[in-house]
């Protein structure tokens, strides 16, 4: 019932249904690169989407002995605090924006896991259109309809919004101590 003339529909997504669909889907996770556990952050760099949070818990989960490596594809009024967050790490790599289709898939074909701290919205639909299945926190009231993708143990996995902080660590230990084949 609106004027088609009024409203113009923006697309929040560079990529054609087409070309996200052609994206088979995992069977396995990918080797990993030296035994480390890879996840991938790409997204707006926000307070409501909780990049921090990821830093932290990979941090954390390398302190107690484990091997994980987080990339990080986005921008924002954040960004300056994760790099500091992140400082010092050399398990964390920030690569800012990044809008090639080509770039993102290999980017993508890296990781074991896309993260998804907060906000769960367009990065979930990014992720598993690329067959990566993704680790999202459950209940975070910022969070889009998207998160009804993530289902547990088939399209990734879940932990509770509540206590997000440790919570996630402990998914990300959980997740590292899997075999590389699945």
């Amino acid at each position: 019932g609106l004027d088609a003339r009024t409203f113009v529909p923006v697309y929040n997504s560079i990529y054609s249904r087409r070309e996200l669909s052609s994206e088979p889907p995992r069977t396995r996770r990918p080797t990993r690169t030296q035994g480390a556990l890879s996840l991938l952050y790409s997204g707006r760099l926000t307070a409501r989407h909780q990049v921090d949070q990821a830093i932290v818990s990979v941090i954390a989960a390398n302190e107690r002995g484990h091997d994980v490596r987080l990339t990080i594809v986005g921008d924002g009024p954040e960004r300056e605090r994760a790099e500091e967050l992140s400082r010092g790490s050399d398990a964390i790599v920030m690569l800012g924006a990044v809008y090639d289709l080509d770039r993102l898939r290999e980017l993508y074909e890296d990781a074991d896991f896309a993260v998804s701290p907060g906000a769960t919205g367009l990065n979930v639909i990014q992720a598993l259109g690329f067959a990566v299945p993704v680790i999202a926190a459950s209940g975070d009231p910022q969070s889009g309809p998207e998160i009804e993708a993530v289902l547990d143990g088939v399209t990734g996995v879940l932990y509770p919004a509540k206590g997000a902080g440790e919570a996630l660590t402990e998914k990300i230990v959980a997740l590292a101590s899997l075999p590389d084949e699945t």
